[in-house]
């Protein structure tokens, strides 16, 4: 037996790259495995399936039956092939079945298949589209029952999306999961996880490794990247988190940059509870602020604050008599 996989993954969507490869080796490993024809030879270039796993385990088991070898190649004009010893047949396999991905001509098509069909099953386990006609959802994501899914919306990757959450309009998230309860609109996330009851956007990106527990609001043109973040806080707008593990009902202004890179190495920033942060401020890293510290409004925070403690590097403000010619 001989199965060889030709797969230039390089020229494929990222979307269906890992997809793609598992989903084919998957089905064609488990059913040469169970054969006892040593004289299978398989064959797979670079081919997206859309067929049903049970539909394609058939297939395959009913070739290997009458002894025959399988080929899918990479053509405009052949999609799959049967051959035995004696003649080349071409199968007439359903155009939703099989379908080449070479021709970008051919990439909408299929990805709207696909996509109908993970639509159709999510439906079907209760979850709520307002219009699917502009919402792509990975075959590999999985969304609970009870969550309303707005326009405009993409999900990809390993994303779990819990109960009762409202997703959108204008989200695009990738390797994401969250809990219920959350409303989540004009967002960019990745890599990242939240519980539950959370308010994020409009207007919110996540760049990577964000956890949040429960009860936050994150609200307009806010960037957090590596930070992790308890209850009950609120950061509604313009500040910029980078390494922060903060804990429970903190108030951050609006325009408060963490100073976390040095331009040579990364250091990171501990905030504690029931603190306050006024706007336009700048905590700059390594820092410790801890709980119930309060730092007035456009202060450059150099050094750890102490609990209780009260903060201010404002200039001093200076007023003259203005001369008028």
């Amino acid at each position: 037996m001989v199965i060889e996989y030709y797969f230039n993954e390089d020229n494929a969507p990222l979307l269906y790259q890992r997809n793609a490869t598992y989903y084919v080796k998957k089905v064609f490993d488990e059913v040469l495995s169970e054969s006892e024809n040593d004289d299978v030879i398989c064959k797979i270039y670079h081919i997206i399936p859309l067929l049903q796993e049970k539909t394609l385990h058939h297939l395959i088991r009913s070739c290997l039956h009458d002894k025959t070898n399988i080929s899918c190649y990479n053509s405009s004009t052949l999609v799959m092939t049967i051959e035995n010893k004696n003649n080349l047949l071409n199968t007439n396999v359903e155009h939703e079945d099989f379908m080449i991905l070479e021709d970008p001509m051919n990439y909408e098509e299929v990805f709207n298949i696909l996509n109908n069909r993970t639509i159709q099953k999510l439906k079907m386990q209760g979850v709520f589209f307002i219009s699917s006609k502009d919402v792509y959802i990975a075959p590999e994501v999985t969304i609970e029952k009870g969550t309303y899914i707005y326009p405009n919306v993409e999900i990809v990757g390993n994303s779990h999306i819990g109960e009762n959450n409202f997703i959108g309009p204008h989200v695009f998230i990738a390797n994401f999961s969250c809990g219920c309860y959350n409303l989540i609109s004009w967002f960019v996330g990745k890599d990242s996880h939240i519980g539950n009851r959370n308010q994020l956007g409009p207007f919110l990106h996540f760049r990577e490794k964000v956890i949040l527990e429960d009860d936050n609001v994150i609200g307009n043109f806010n960037e957090l990247k590596t930070v992790n973040m308890k209850s009950n806080n609120k950061m509604k707008h313009l500040s910029y988190f980078g390494n922060v593990t903060m804990g429970e009902h903190n108030n951050v202004g609006c325009g408060v940059i963490t100073a976390n890179y040095n331009g040579k190495r990364k250091a990171s920033i501990q905030i504690e509870d029931e603190t306050f942060i006024g706007c336009n401020s700048t905590l700059v890293a390594p820092l410790k602020l801890n709980k119930n510290a309060y730092v007035a409004a456009q202060s450059v925070i150099t050094k750890d604050l102490q609990e209780n403690e009260f903060a201010i590097s404002r200039p001093e403000l200076i007023t003259k008599k203005r001369n008028r010619s």
